[in-house]
């Protein structure tokens, strides 16, 4: 899973880093930007992904 989580990282660095700083427009708050989107946003997707699997897995115990 961890190997996912670099995997996607890396996928949206190039995607943001394109984006932004190749922009005409390139400023230190658009790279902020994309630098708290390559780490955050795949965190997000792994933890609404791992509570949704944890609730899954609650129902079908029961």
């Amino acid at each position: 899973m961890r190997y996912i989580m670099w995997m996607a990282r890396i996928a949206l660095f190039y995607y943001i880093g394109n984006l932004y700083l190749v922009a005409p427009y390139k400023n230190s708050f658009d790279f902020v930007l994309s630098v708290v989107t390559v780490y955050f946003i795949p965190n997000f997707i792994y933890l609404f992904y791992r509570s949704v699997i944890q609730q899954y897995n609650e129902l079908n115990s029961n």
